[in-house]
């Protein structure tokens, strides 16, 4: 940011007020009072705003003073043609993004050069147009190139600087590494044209690492949804093959992350390389990870799949010829579950991927794809693959793939981290997200209820984390209730021993007085015996609750074992989704061939709105534009 000057408390106030920490109200009466030293002070001695609230106002203010000067930067850059207006303005959205979560700039030069769309040299050349160098009176101009990697000395018409004066310019500047003294001969002794920059510094750049890569080694997406008909239905039975393979069979490879070199400027600062991003396997049932930690085998034979968040998994058949009814039960299978009839109402289908006839009022969990020639009804359907159906019906579908629907949703609520393939459908009465955006024929009609699109946010992996979460708490409680267990049984078992070992002193002491007196003769030898006999009997109570006790205390040792097992496996699922959610990146589109109807509330990133009138042909994303009060989200037309 240019300069770092202070905001004065007018300006500071403003922007509070944008950000929806203070009111107009509230500024106006504290400027009323404005007699303190420092900006914003006044707003922190009035108990208005916090130090901290100051602090942050203040980089707000700078970071939209810098966002002018960056978007010239970003239209220079487009005018030189090194990068389109499309990707100048995604990498702004991404500058305003990391500024909302560090409160700091980053520039955006930086995140051009990271996506390999600007050079440093190409860099260097829009600096020196926004800020020429003079010539400074020694007859030269010196300068540093905005990466700290260069040095450049551009000399004047004038006489050559002697080595002495460029090296005193240099060492003002704190250069101390990397100086080429050759290139300084050369250009001091005339050897280089006037008025053409000579680098005379430069320092080692960072070697960037590799990135972990997995690669699949089946065909991961074998079949389609179906083929389409002329008249614009799908044939689900043309789907194509499903390849096979058999246990012991890789099915993945992982290339391991490569760490990158640091680098050194030429003010001697070491650069520290990026840390390469690691990737981790999902796996799920008929899959392992082999020895080698890097490679993925079956370990059954089946269908190999991939599901949309990356889970490798390997599925054997299991067929229902007819209906999922009381004769058949619930169904839990970890293969592929294919029903030739109807899941009927009240009954779970619980399976790696599902193919049926029609679906009525059942629970269907699946791993991977599921697929349904006919309709579903009354149902809720939870996948993480893709979701295919002819038609939905108040029917609840949360799948972290695509969904496909053929001919109409109708009081229904579909949430997917793919995309709503609906071409030649009418949504009516009904709640759709999409993150990779809405495909329809018709949403809504005059005599419905308006329907509710929302498009690029992942409301569906944002409901996984929350149950994963949930289920990491449960976890956790349960691994804590086992270990507080282990505890209190350790306690109980000391006391045991300590009761033990007393009632077993006095049983001794009473057999030694039991021999006495049988020596000897005489009274008082029943009463010991029948000391005795309590005795026993009441270190064989003592001995049946120590058992008992050893009994509670591994199975609580291995509940714990358990929960810390499931605990170490969902933080590798939420990590690994939220990875796979982070590396695909939502698309805040809608598309209606057909007809929008009034009504219709359409929510994307950043923007909510609700449609006033009917609207035909329909292609909408959201995008960030510039107006003069500052940058806006707003639907428009897709170019």
């Amino acid at each position: 940011m240019a300069g770092r000057e202070r905001p004065d408390n007018e300006a500071l106030g403003h922007t509070a007020v944008a950000m929806g920490l203070l009111n107009a109200e509230q500024v106006q009466e504290a400027l009323g009072h404005d007699d303190a030293a420092a900006a914003g002070a006044v707003f922190v001695a009035r108990g208005l705003l916090t130090q901290a609230q100051v602090d942050l106002v203040v980089a707000a203010w700078h970071f939209q003073q810098a966002r002018a000067t960056e978007r010239r930067f970003g239209r220079q850059v487009v005018e030189h043609g090194w990068a389109s207006a499309e990707q100048v303005a995604r990498l702004l959205q991404l500058q305003a993004k990391a500024f909302s979560q560090s409160h700091k700039l980053v520039p955006l030069a930086d995140l051009l050069q990271h996506q390999g769309l600007l050079t440093p040299e190409q860099r260097d050349t829009l600096a020196n147009e926004q800020q020429p160098a003079p010539t400074a009176p020694d007859g030269f101009s010196l300068v540093i190139s905005t990466d700290r990697l260069r040095a450049s000395i551009t000399p004047g018409d004038g006489p050559r600087p002697t080595v002495e004066a460029v090296e005193l310019a240099l060492r003002r500047k704190g250069i101390t590494f990397g100086i080429d003294q050759n290139a300084i001969a050369a250009l001091c002794s005339g050897g280089t044209p006037a008025g053409r920059p000579v680098v005379v510094a430069a320092g080692i750049p960072t070697k960037p690492g590799r990135d972990a890569a997995l690669e699949y080694l089946f065909d991961t997406q074998p079949l389609a949804a179906g083929r389409q008909k002329d008249d614009g239905t799908i044939d689900f039975r043309d789907r194509g093959e499903l390849p096979q393979v058999s246990a012991g069979m890789p099915l993945a490879r992982k290339t391991p992350p490569v760490k990158g070199e640091p680098g050194r400027d030429i003010f001697g600062r070491v650069l520290g390389a990026r840390k390469p991003q690691d990737r981790r396997f999902l796996i799920g049932n008929g899959a392992a990870l082999d020895s080698d930690q890097l490679t993925v085998v079956a370990t059954t034979d089946g269908s190999p799949s991939l599901s949309a968040t990356g889970r490798i998994a390997v599925f054997s058949e299991y067929r229902v010829e007819g209906d999922v009814d009381f004769h058949t039960g619930h169904v839990e299978f970890h293969g592929h579950v294919i029903v030739t009839g109807t899941i009927r109402n009240g009954f779970r289908v619980t399976c790696g991927q599902l193919t049926a006839g029609e679906a009525e009022g059942a629970m269907i969990t699946a791993q991977g794809d599921v697929l349904v020639h006919g309709g579903i009804i009354n149902a809720h359907v939870r996948s993480e693959g893709t979701v295919t159906a002819k038609y939905l019906h108040n029917t609840r579908v949360e799948a972290l793939g695509d969904v496909h629907v053929v001919r109409e949703v109708v009081d229904s609520q579909v949430t997917c981290s793919g995309a709503f393939h609906g071409e030649h459908c009418t949504v009516l009465n009904a709640r759709v997200s999409a993150k990779q955006g809405i495909m329809a024929r018709n949403v809504g009609s005059e005599a419905s209820s308006p329907c509710h699109l929302v498009f690029g946010i992942d409301e569906g992996v944002r409901n996984e984390l929350l149950a994963l979460d949930a289920e990491r708490s449960g976890r956790r409680e349960a691994a804590a209730a086992a270990a507080a267990r282990l505890v209190a049984n350790a306690q109980k078992r000391e006391q045991l021993e300590h009761a033990i070992g007393a009632l077993a002193q006095q049983q001794d002491e009473a057999m030694v007085r039991s021999r006495a007196l049988q020596q000897r003769g005489g009274g008082g030898l029943d009463e010991v015996q029948a000391a005795i006999k309590a005795l026993t009997g009441q270190l064989d109570a003592l001995f049946a609750e120590q058992k008992q006790l050893a009994g509670d205390s591994l199975a609580a040792q291995t509940e714990e074992a358990d929960a810390q097992a499931a605990i170490a496996r969902l933080d590798s699922e939420i990590e690994a989704l939220r990875e796979w959610s982070e590396a695909h990146p939502g698309r805040a589109e809608l598309k209606v061939d057909g007809t929008l109807h009034a009504g219709t509330l359409l929510e994307a990133p950043h923007v909510e709105t609700r449609t006033s009138g009917e609207r035909k042909h329909v292609w909408l994303c959201a995008r960030e534009v510039t107006t003069d009060e500052g940058s806006e989200w707003r639907l428009m037309p897709k170019s």
